[in-house]
């Protein structure tokens, strides 16, 4: 993605989840410099098409590794082994959004298995469309989670 996009949409990847797991924060890819303007992050159930959890990310969040993050979660989101997910970050023209410059990173293995890019051609539309050939390292430099004990 560039921040020269014209379409509007969200998308990010699908992902089944290995083990029961809480989630602390979202974020999106930043690459070396700060959002334009502030856009929403979300974490999908693919079953139920509804968003489990969602922030907000822009030029105020914090920056860290490429990757712009929303605030943390007061209560920690608890996603269940075995279900699958999308993660998202709505795309809009002159965002700044960039898929964080990490090479060859992967969905982490003990977090589960990357099923594919996903998009819709709205903003707040579950992303029911499937690039089965995206590249892991594209869609995962482009939306992340982060991980609670």
């Amino acid at each position: 993605c560039s921040s020269d996009l014209s379409w509007k949409g969200e998308i990010g990847f699908k992902f089944r989840l290995r083990e029961k797991t809480r989630i602390g924060v979202l974020g999106c890819g930043a690459g070396g410099g700060r959002l334009r303007h502030r856009t929403w992050v979300t974490l999908w159930d693919t079953r139920t098409k509804r968003p489990v959890a969602y922030t907000p990310v822009g030029p105020e969040s914090l920056l860290l590794e490429g990757f712009a993050y929303g605030k943390v979660f007061t209560e920690a989101v608890t996603l269940t082994a075995g279900s699958t997910y999308a993660l998202t970050v709505q795309v809009s023209p002159r965002l700044g959004l960039m898929p964080a410059p990490h090479a060859n990173v992967r969905l982490a293995a003990q977090l589960g298995d990357f099923l594919g890019g996903v998009f819709s051609s709205s903003p707040w539309v579950y992303p029911s469309e499937l690039d089965e050939n995206a590249l892991e390292q594209v869609y995962v430099n482009l939306v992340t989670l982060q991980v609670v004990s």
